[in-house]
């Protein structure tokens, strides 16, 4: 017992930048898994100079990215005009088809985020505004709001608890973000490449969770969170409900470490779309395979049990007996599935890279209910000198939908982007995107080219980075 003591008090005293970024990696966990399934979530890494899963909020982020800084506080400005194709509003036109147009716009933008570190805590505050105008297709100006919060806290030598909130609204899908030094808490629930249409959208997310080190090899960890999405348009889909997991990790050497996850997850959907509740379970392994390279893996099953109202005709002889034609019926359904979640990264000097698979249930999109989603990417950002920072993101999707037989999509698409920084604060900023939306068998795609530049005030010593 006397030993046990003072390998803790190793942890508390002497080991606290350990147990420091044990809480990163803690808080980081849930945000690991893609809805019904665990992903990246093996418990506290054992390697004392490695710092955990990257603060980047791109799918695959980077392993290993260490803020030095105790604290960090930046803010910025931006203006620049865009060109972009395919901007397709929830409305038709008189024939009956969806209004398609391409347009210039301008773009007014405000953001500021605040990172501080202590011996025992961490904070990540992030708030991001933009107002888009566009020439000749007025209704799909607006302004779009992110504001993040992210706090963990130690509370013993062998407890942590971390806090997530977030809230947003956006007019436009696939549009960038300048990412800050927090995660996205929206990961989970809100799309931005996958989404079919560009409508209004809301969304808000809370999360809470509870780490405890049984000894130095074994930890746990208990999380919860609870989210809301609405559509501005009722003919859409919105969607609330909630999760819960729970998991057990242990460290089998300094450089690897496994782990086993439960998880409930609950869809609600308004109006007769219906609801899916899931349970998966699934193992999940970390491998830090030098200071620069970590991978991690998870896979296992979930079954999702379904119900959703559907209109059926009625027989002739009960139609002439009840005076109607149709009536309501539940439908049940109950599926099974396999989840991979998997991230190969590196964080060097002046770059990080990453490549990420992934397999699992989400709540859907505008146009989707409970889906089965598919998606690889990668994540590339080089800062070149102390003024240009360039980065390259691309991914590929595959949607089908749980409680709309044959409803399925894909997309596919990339983005490059460039800050150049001129004098002081003032950056020139370029952007260049493409993505293509397909809606299997309906007759619906969509083809969208962006094309930005500008200027951005921002004070700080490095070049501003894009993602």
């Amino acid at each position: 017992m006397r030993d046990q003591a003072n390998r803790f008090r190793r942890i508390g005293a002497g080991g606290r930048t350990w147990a420091w970024k044990t809480i990163v990696w803690a808080s980081m966990v849930y945000l690991a898994l893609v809805d019904s399934s665990p992903a990246r979530a093996q418990g506290p890494s054992p390697l004392p100079d490695f710092g955990g899963p990257s603060l980047l909020s791109r799918p695959g982020g980077v392993g290993g990215r260490i803020v030095e800084a105790p604290a960090v506080y930046r803010f910025y400005v931006s203006g620049f005009g865009h060109y972009s194709t395919d901007l397709t509003a929830a409305a038709t036109d008189p024939a009956g088809r969806l209004r398609q147009e391409d347009a210039l716009g301008g773009t007014l933008a405000v953001g500021a985020y605040v990172f501080r570190r202590t011996d025992r805590s961490l904070l990540g505050l992030d708030y991001q505004g933009a107002y888009q105008a566009y020439s000749g297709a007025t209704s799909f100006n607006g302004t779009d709001h992110m504001l993040t919060l992210n706090y963990s806290r130690r509370l013993t030598f062998r407890t942590a608890v971390d806090f997530q909130q977030g809230a947003l609204t956006y007019g436009t899908a696939y549009r960038g973000y300048i990412t800050p030094l927090v995660s996205d808490p929206f990961v989970e629930t809100v799309d931005w490449s996958g989404e079919p249409l560009d409508a209004r959208t809301y969304a808000l997310v809370t999360s809470a969770g509870l780490s405890h080190w049984l000894s130095e090899r074994w930890s746990t960890y208990l999380s919860g969170s609870g989210f809301v999405v609405r559509r501005h348009s009722r003919a859409l889909v919105g969607a609330h409900g909630y999760t819960a997991t729970g998991g057990v990790y242990r460290a089998l050497t300094p450089h690897v470490s496994l782990g086993g996850i439960y998880r409930f997850v609950s869809y609600r959907y308004p109006s007769d779309i219906g609801q899916t509740d899931a349970h998966a379970t699934g193992l999940g392994l970390n491998i830090v395979l030098s200071p620069i390279w970590s991978f991690s893996a998870a896979a296992g099953g979930y079954r999702a049990e379904s119900e959703r109202l559907v209109r059926v005709r009625l027989d002739p002889l009960i139609a002439l007996l009840l005076g109607q034609l149709t009536a309501l019926e539940v439908t049940h359904g109950v599926y099974w599935g396999t989840f991979v979640e998997s991230t190969l990264a590196a964080q060097f000097e002046r770059s990080s890279l990453s490549f990420f698979y992934a397999r699992g249930l989400r709540p859907g999109t505008a146009l989707f209910a409970s889906s089965a989603v598919e998606t690889v990417g990668f994540n590339y950002s080089y800062t070149a000198t102390e003024r240009l920072n360039t980065g390259i993101y691309g991914s590929y999707g595959r949607y089908r939908s749980l409680l709309q037989p044959g409803l399925h999509s894909h997309h596919y698409g990339a983005q490059w982007g460039v800050t150049y920084r001129l004098a002081g604060p003032v950056h020139l900023t370029a952007q260049l995107g493409a993505r293509r939306y397909e809606l299997e068998g309906r007759g619906f795609d969509r083809t969208r080219l962006y094309v930005g530049c500008g200027f951005t005030i921002s004070p700080g010593e490095r070049p501003l980075s894009l993602w």
